[in-house]
């Protein structure tokens, strides 16, 4: 409580930003702990906070699970998520379709441990506009294997977009010089750019 702490992150900002830990972020850090220590503390193998996971064999599939649980036996998985913001974020909809963030962490823990074959996921909401802070759903290996099939077909869709884009002259050129371009919005090297950084 009271300190300051310095928040980095390479694909939002440029700069630092200094935090100061609050009564509300420490009370929102207790209810995730909260639901923790709900867990048997007998059954466990692996447990890890604040993991980063790249898959073996989807480029660009990669992300940093809050709480990550493994099973005595290690074939089970808790993976919780903490989400400080007040707007809700389901962990599964009324369809009964699971998070795609949930499942894409999923689907990095399955690989990593491939002894997995069910999961607990969930979301951990202290601050969220709903009485329900803590939201799960049920995965096994099917789900997962669904997931990266469709992780697979999204990949070479992507990959056709950026090959569909015309090939670009050497008079077009992206830059700060954009921003007042009357043309950006029709420009080719502006799409490519573009479609390369989602897809590429």
């Amino acid at each position: 409580m009271g300190k300051t702490v310095e928040v980095y992150d390479e694909d939002q900002m440029t700069f630092p930003l200094y935090i100061k830990v609050n009564p509300e972020m420490v009370e929102a850090l207790e209810v995730f702990l909260g639901h923790l220590d709900i867990l048997d503390p007998d059954n466990v193998s692996e447990e890890h906070s604040e993991l980063s996971m790249e898959h073996s064999s989807l480029d660009g599939l990669r992300g940093t699970a809050d709480y990550v649980r493994i099973s005595a036996d290690g074939s089970h998985l808790w993976l919780y998520d903490l989400k400080y913001g007040k707007g809700i974020v389901q962990a599964q909809n009324r369809a009964g379709e699971v998070n795609t963030q949930l499942l894409s962490y999923a689907s990095l823990l399955f690989d990593k441990f491939p002894k997995l074959e069910t999961a607990e996921v969930a979301i951990i909401q202290p601050r969220g506009a709903t009485k329900k802070k803590f939201r799960s759903a049920r995965i096994d290996r099917s789900d997962i294997d669904t997931h990266v099939s469709n992780c697979r077909r999204a990949q070479a869709s992507a990959l056709n977009v950026v090959n569909l884009v015309e090939p670009i002259g050497d008079h077009l050129k992206t830059g700060s010089h954009c921003f007042f371009c009357r043309a950006k919005n029709i420009c080719p090297a502006q799409q490519k750019e573009a479609a390369e950084k989602l897809f590429g």
